[in-house]
């Protein structure tokens, strides 16, 4: 379906072995474990609307910057791309809070979040 995402998560090795210890006897020579979750029919807007939520970080208000940034976290790694992308925007204001919300995705504070997962990967594909 052209008019949605597909939307892939790759958890690190290490995360997989957190969450899913594995024990073998005898231990083979090589292991490789690989977790993937696929959602296809995801949001077919979000690359606009993430978009639209950047050009929302350099509005004058600074309610609007703000709910725009608490956007942006929420939508967390998936944004992270898109983030990227904008770290040298002609306004500072948007390349600040850019800034700001990357430091915040990929060096989350324990916030009581408990089992927070790091390190997982989200790519957007389009068909």
């Amino acid at each position: 379906d052209k008019d949605a995402a597909r939307i892939v998560f790759r958890l690190d090795p290490a995360v997989i072995e957190t969450l899913a210890p594995l024990e073998i006897t005898p231990q083979p020579d090589k292991l490789v474990r690989v977790w993937l979750l696929i959602l296809d029919g995801a949001d077919p807007e979000i690359k606009t609307r993430i978009s639209q939520i950047i050009t929302e970080l350099g509005d004058p208000s600074y309610e609007k910057r703000m709910s725009a940034k608490a956007q942006l976290l929420k939508l967390g790694p998936v944004a992270v791309s898109h983030l990227n992308a904008e770290k040298a925007n002609k306004d500072p204001e948007i390349a600040f809070r850019v800034e700001e919300i990357l430091e915040e995705v990929q060096n989350p504070t324990d916030q009581g979040q408990g089992g927070q997962v790091d390190d997982v990967q989200v790519e957007i594909f389009e068909n």
